[in-house]
């Protein structure tokens, strides 16, 4: 399997929950004044290029198919999304056109609760919480940019630390497996960039995609979301947008992140669908066969 660079030692692990993020960011927009986090070095965000696509939603800008910056990837089998909670009726007809028939949600509890998912009827709706669902308490922001990104960083490494991440994208993955173009499946969080990220990196890899194309695929939502977060920043009060850009971003340190956790952790990719996600050779065949055929 293709292998990033060597990162260094996880961090002590952040005791923020997840589902902060995207508090504190509506709490930004209205004033609100947050805890300081302490900084971290800070290094330049790469971006891709987002491609057409022949299907999107009015109420999801983050929707695409799986294998949209992927060749040889079976198409129209599984598809990535930020949340579904404002889709349109017209989004509805849209999904059932895509013979939409698992929705599995990565969200916490109290996501769901607060923005319930939008799906058409007869579509199984599944959950699997990446975060654990753990409580928030209070709200927290950073005093730089260097310090986002370090909340980001350990976040990444929690979705290999975590056991409620391991269980979650087990979940997810033999799921996806199952799929097929009659009966396809979407997955989602909230902006479906970092839990639907990583989750979507681990099925590319499994079918043996490259890691350029995951890394193309991963860095695109940058500009499927570039109007939204443009309109977020726009809001936020003068001076506190270089502490929330990367908390919107997705950046390959932020990737990188994980890898690094999950190879000094586990050794490798293929262990770490042994070992860590409790996969069999039998399960990792039937993905690479609903993907590529």
């Amino acid at each position: 399997m293709p292998l990033l660079p060597a990162g260094t030692a996880a961090s002590p692990q952040l005791t923020v929950v997840y589902t902060k993020l995207f508090s504190a960011l509506l709490a930004a927009l209205i004033g609100l004044s947050f805890t300081a986090v302490s900084a971290a070095p800070a290094t330049a965000r790469t971006t891709s290029q987002a491609p057409s696509s022949s299907t999107t939603l009015d109420g999801a800008s983050n929707f695409r198919d799986v294998s949209a910056m992927v060749s040889r990837l079976r198409s129209g089998v599984l598809y990535r999304s930020n949340k579904l909670s404002k889709l349109s009726d017209a989004d509805l007809i849209r999904l059932q056109a895509l013979n939409l028939k698992t929705d599995v949600d990565l969200r916490t509890a109290s996501e769901r609760t607060s923005e319930p998912d939008r799906i058409p009827a007869g579509v199984w709706y599944e959950t699997a919480d990446v975060s654990g669902n753990l409580a928030s308490e209070g709200l927290t922001t950073f005093e730089s940019e260097s310090a986002a990104e370090q909340f980001m960083i350990q976040t990444y490494r929690d979705f290999i630390r975590k056991d409620s991440a391991n269980l979650a994208y087990r979940k997810l993955f033999l799921l996806a497996a199952g799929a097929s173009a009659d009966s396809s499946l979407l997955f989602h969080c909230t902006a479906g960039k970092d839990r639907t990220g990583w989750g979507t990196a681990i099925l590319l890899l499994a079918a043996g995609v490259s890691f350029d194309d995951v890394v193309r695929d991963y860095l695109a939502s940058n500009d499927y979301l570039a109007e939204e977060n443009a309109r977020t920043l726009a809001a936020v009060p003068a001076g506190q947008q270089e502490t929330v850009k990367p908390i919107l971003d997705v950046r390959l340190k932020y990737l990188q992140a994980a890898w690094d956790e999950m190879t000094a952790r586990y050794g490798s990719f293929d262990a770490y669908l042994h070992q860590g996600l409790g996969l069999s050779e039998e399960n990792i065949k039937q993905l690479r066969q609903t993907l590529r055929g």
